[in-house]
Order: C-alpha cells, then sequence, then structure tokens
C-alpha cells in the first residue's frame, strides 16, 4: 500500500481556543500519534471562512486530514471556497458517514478531487472503521477499499490509484459546434448530428480510446459559438456550458486567452495546435490586357528607345546629306527626314528595308543600328509572349499598416479579436480595433469580403481551407486572398472545466499526438474527406463540377490558346491608328479644298 504523506492536518472543532473568531486559525497541541508525522501543522476551524487564513507552512503540502467535528462546515467550504480547495492532494476524512461522503464527493469542489478518502466508524466501540474511496467520472460516488480494525487493514487495497488511466466508458460531454476545418457536423433534416469529424474532433477522439471514456456531443448554438460574456459576469456558448459543468470539455478551434475573465469559468489543455489570426480581402481585378504591349519594358527603356528613334533618325538624314554635300554619291532618298525615319523606325519592327546606303560611313551607322533593333525587338518578343498569357495584379494592401491607412472596415466573429486589437503595442493595430465590425456568422463575413466591403480577421487554416474549397477555379484564380502580414499567432486548445482532474492526462497525451505529428496529419485528412463528401453531395442532387468544366476548356497539356482578351492591346492600337488616319486625311482633303477655293 501506498505511503500517505501528510504535511497540513485539520482538526475541527466548535470553539477557537482564543474565543476570537477574527484571529487566525490557532495551533492546537499535537497527539502523539500526529507529532510523528512529518513536518506535521494542526489547525482548529470553527467557520468555512477559516480555511481561507489557514497559511500552509510547508511547500511540500501532499495531503490533508480532516478530523470532522460538524460536517457541514466541511461541506460549506467545498461548496463554496473552489480556490482555496486542493484538487491535486489526498484528501483523508474521519468522522463522516457514508451518507456525508457522498455529499463531500457530490460538491463542486469534491466531484473535481481525484482523490478523497474517508473513514466512517462502523463498530459500536469505535474499533471497526470503513475505509471508503470516491470515483470520479464512473458509478458510484465511492466504494468500499477496506475495514480498519485492531490498527490493521483486513484487506489490503490502493487507497489512492490513478483513477484516469481507465475511465471504464464513462460518459463525457463535449460542447462542439461547426466550425470548418476544425470541426465538421453533418446533420439531417430535423437537425439531429449524424457525423462529426475534423482536427478537434480526431483529438477528442483518441483522448477517449486511450482514456476509455464515451463521448456524449453537446451542440452549441450556432450564434454562440465560443461564447460572449453577459452582463452578469457569465458567458453563454462553449465557455457557459464549461463554466457551469454542463460539459466535461469544449473543442473548435478554440484559443488559449485569458480575456475577459475566462480563466474564471474554465482551464485550458496544453496547446494541440498553433494558427495565426490573419486577413483576409477579396482578389482585385487584374489590370487590363492591352496594357500588356507596354509591360515588357519599364518606362525607364521606353522613354530610352523613344530617345534613340528622336536621335538615329535624325542623324541618318544629316549623315546622308553631308556625305551628298561633300561630292560623294549618296541614295537620295536617305536625304529625306521623313524617309530616314520611317527607315529607322521599320528596323525596329524588323521590316526588310529594300534599300541599302551606297558610302561606307551610312553602312557602318545602320549596321549598328541592326544589332541594336534586333537585341532590342528579341528582348520585347520574349517578354511579350509572358505578359500576354499571364495576367497582371493591380497594387494590393499586404500589411498592417497600408490596411490601417485604408477605409476598410475589418469584419471578425465576436470581439474577441477587437479586445486582442486594444491590447497591442503597435499602433496600427489598434487603429484596426475601431475599424473593426463583430458578426457571428462567417457566412457573412465572407459575404461581405466577396462584395468589397471590407477584410476579415480569421484563422490561418479557415482561410486556406476555404480558399480553396469554395473561392478557387480549377485553372488556380483565387476570388480571395489572405493578407501577406497577419495580426498574431494563436495556441489552439481543448477547453476543460476549471480545476478539472482530467488536464494532466489529456495534457500528457496531446504531447503524444503533437510530438508524432498526428495533429496535423489529421489536419490534412479532415480537409479531404470534407471535399470529397461535398464531392457526393453534389452528384447526388445532380449537380455538375463546374471546377471540371473549366479545366476542359483550359486546352490538352496545358497549353493556352491566345484568345481576342490576350491581344485586345494590338487591336485597340490597330483602331487607334485607323482613327488618326482617317482624321489626317480628312485634315488633308479640307486643306486641298481650301487651296482650290
Amino acid at each position: 500500500m501506498r505511503t500517505l504523506v501528510v504535511v497540513l492536518l485539520v482538526m475541527m472543532t466548535g470553539h477557537y481556543a482564543s474565543g476570537d473568531t477574527n484571529l487566525p486559525p490557532t495551533p492546537r497541541p499535537q497527539p502523539t500519534a500526529l507529532s510523528l508525522l512529518p513536518r506535521p501543522q494542526v489547525v482548529h476551524v470553527t467557520d468555512s471562512e477559516d480555511f481561507e487564513r489557514v497559511g500552509i507552512l510547508s511547500s511540500s503540502c501532499q495531503g490533508r486530514v480532516f478530523l470532522v467535528d460538524d460536517p457541514a462546515l466541511l461541506l460549506t467550504y467545498a461548496n463554496k471556497r473552489e480556490s482555496s480547495w486542493d484538487y491535486s492532494g489526498r484528501q483523508v476524512v474521519v468522522g463522516l458517514t457514508k451518507e456525508q461522503l457522498k455529499d463531500l464527493t457530490l460538491t463542486k469542489s469534491g466531484r473535481k478531487t481525484q482523490h478523497i478518502v474517508g473513514v466512517v466508524k462502523s463498530g459500536l466501540l469505535g474499533t471497526l472503521w470503513q475505509v471508503y474511496r470516491n470515483q470520479l467520472y464512473t458509478g458510484e460516488e465511492v466504494i468500499n477499499v477496506g475495514t480498519w480494525q485492531q490498527n490493521r487493514f483486513t484487506r489490503k487495497r490502493d487507497l489512492f490509484p490513478d483513477k484516469l488511466a481507465n475511465l471504464h466508458g464513462a460518459v463525457l460531454k463535449v460542447a462542439l459546434f461547426h466550425y470548418i476545418p476544425a470541426v465538421f457536423i453533418e446533420r439531417t433534416g430535423n437537425d439531429s448530428i449524424v457525423h462529426h469529424y475534423g482536427r478537434d474532433v480526431d483529438i477528442i477522439k483518441v483522448l477517449s480510446s486511450i482514456l476509455n471514456f464515451t463521448i456524449e456531443i453537446l451542440a452549441v448554438p450556432s450564434d454562440e459559438l465560443w461564447g460572449e460574456r453577459l452582463d452578469n459576469g457569465s458567458y453563454n456558448g462553449m465557455i457557459g456550458f464549461l463554466g457551469r459543468d454542463e460539459a466535461d470539455m469544449g473543442s473548435g478551434n478554440l484559443y488559449m486567452s485569458s480575456h475577459l475573465g475566462r480563466l474564471n469559468h474554465m482551464t485550458y489543455t496544453t496547446s494541440t495546435f498553433t494558427d495565426s489570426s490573419c486577413f483576409m480581402s477579396w482578389v482585385e481585378p487584374p489590370l487590363p490586357r492591352w496594357q500588356s504591349l507596354a509591360l515588357p519594358y519599364q518606362l525607364e527603356t521606353w522613354l530610352a528607345l523613344l530617345g534613340e528613334l528622336l536621335l538615329c533618325s535624325p542623324f541618318l538624314y544629316i549623315l546622308a546629306k553631308t556625305t551628298s554635300m561633300r561630292g560623294e554619291e549618296e541614295l537620295s532618298n536617305f536625304q529625306s527626314v521623313t524617309y530616314s525615319s520611317l527607315y529607322v523606325f521599320g528596323m525596329h519592327f524588323r521590316q526588310p528595308q529594300g534599300q541599302l546606303p551606297i558610302r561606307i560611313n551610312t553602312q557602318i551607322f545602320l549596321a549598328f543600328l541592326w544589332l541594336y533593333a534586333i537585341i532590342i525587338t528579341t528582348g520585347y518578343s520574349c517578354n511579350l509572349t509572358a505578359f500576354l498569357t499571364v495576367t497582371r495584379d493591380p497594387p494590393r494592401i499586404e500589411t498592417i499598416k497600408e490596411l490601417h491607412e485604408s477605409k476598410l472596415p475589418v469584419f471578425g466573429l465576436g470581439d474577441y479579436f477587437k479586445l486582442s486589437m486594444l491590447q497591442s503595442v503597435n499602433k496600427h493595430v489598434r487603429g484596426l480595433a475601431d475599424k473593426y465590425v463583430a458578426v457571428f456568422d462567417v457566412s457573412t463575413i465572407d459575404r461581405n469580403i466577396l462584395h468589397g466591403k471590407g477584410v476579415g480577421i480569421q484563422g490561418y487554416s479557415y482561410m486556406k481551407y476555404v480558399i480553396k474549397k469554395d473561392y478557387t477555379s480549377a485553372s488556380g484564380r483565387a476570388r480571395m486572398r489572405i493578407l501577406k502580414e497577419c495580426f498574431a499567432s494563436h495556441a489552439i486548445t481543448v477547453g476543460l472545466q476549471r480545476h478539472s482532474p482530467l488536464k494532466r492526462k489529456f495534457d500528457k497525451v496531446i504531447r503524444w499526438m503533437v510530438e508524432g505529428g498526428l495533429i496535423d496529419q489529421w489536419f490534412l485528412e479532415s480537409v479531404d474527406l470534407s471535399i470529397q463528401i461535398e464531392k457526393r453531395k453534389k452528384k447526388a442532387q445532380g449537380i455538375g463540377d463546374s471546377k471540371a468544366e473549366d479545366m476542359s476548356t483550359a486546352g490538352s497539356e496545358g497549353v493556352i490558346p491566345l484568345g481576342l482578351d490576350h491581344m485586345q492591346g494590338i487591336f485597340l492600337i490597330l483602331i487607334i491608328c485607323c482613327i488618326i488616319s482617317i482624321l489626317v486625311f480628312m485634315a488633308e482633303f479640307m486643306l486641298v479644298e481650301r487651296n482650290r477655293s
């Protein structure tokens, strides 16, 4: 049998030795047997509030022995003084009846205490004592583990076993709500749950398998989700279920946070997953295709090309004219400004020239001009192919500073993100809190984003899933995007009741899952499963796969044929040139008619 080390011993009688109830508990003389305990501390209390004033002398306190004279004091203490109760220590209670011991295990503190041992007097002469220990989550409140008679146990049983290693199929209630991609809940027409899966659901299932308990799902109302703090200080939603002890645990992309006194209503397990809160925006329409003709070269390059044309055209004319004035023969066409300009302009379009200069100096100039034109036109042609087939996006908001300086509101679920923003040291993040709009439905956020009414803030994993599943075409074009700069990282966890004895075991098993990489794998599997289920639903409803149809029109082997949308720029230039030609023709016609008159 394991040894119980007692360092705090509480004796309950009816009065203080000093008679002053305002004084802290007064140490009593220690009985001979109690003095044999290592580091004993004996105190005397007469009121449940006295427990609050007990100063523990040893930091290694491992247990308490209650010698009960007035059961009401202990029951009141266990029901109303939760903060000072020792939930992880070993509690030995002497002086209660079996029924009173059951009542103790059903108090707010008692039902969360792993080790409570009760010694109940059975014999009339005080020589026979029945020993009971509490049960957690399973069956009866207390069970008999032995009899103490004549200074020894009649049978040896472990008084303080590990009650959480095997919960023997006990039913534990889990507060859940549909929140993709962490929790997927499939319902029937009458709103009953028929299937649930997802990363957080898999975590609960593995916990139930290892610790041997049964899951009972409590559906959290869709308009409450994690919960909001009410005027009376309580919470609704998942946190409310845990705070009222109606659920043993809660899961659903739950952030580990102490905002607005959450820890007064619940506690958290160790982190199961790390996610970032990011901003999601709509994808702005790409720049018009006709701009593609100007994109192969930067503005500085185009200005240099224009300067070269303005210099080379008159230079060719001057060179030919000067040569002719010296009495050397040169083609008369090159002695025309118009012809020289068209000649140089045509070289830049790889237009074959029917005439060649006669003099060597002019030939040398044109030879180097040809080399220059070949390099310029080849570089332009290669880049033009890429810009004709690839769309170019306009300037976008990518940072928190740019988002703050814009007029776009930020939509999010509840007030959690707003409170987090207000606590940030970044002034731009704090500024976003002024533009924050709280909603309680993810579809409302997505709808506002698509219509360009603002941006949304959500977990990164949720955004990646939604964009891939609902807002990306077969060609890979997405209608939503995630800003490059995120807000903050958050630890995802499982919520438990405050002072829950499950925490230590849950933490241990969850660390196994994280170290083995299982949680990341479950996330990927749940995403794939949800997509398959969605496809089966569409097939059953006779809805075609629009993405597959889009893919079939994209051409075989990924070849993209150029359409009017790609070539609109050159047609636009042709139309502009035709209009200019018509205007010039009309101007010439009017000028000729005026001269005739």
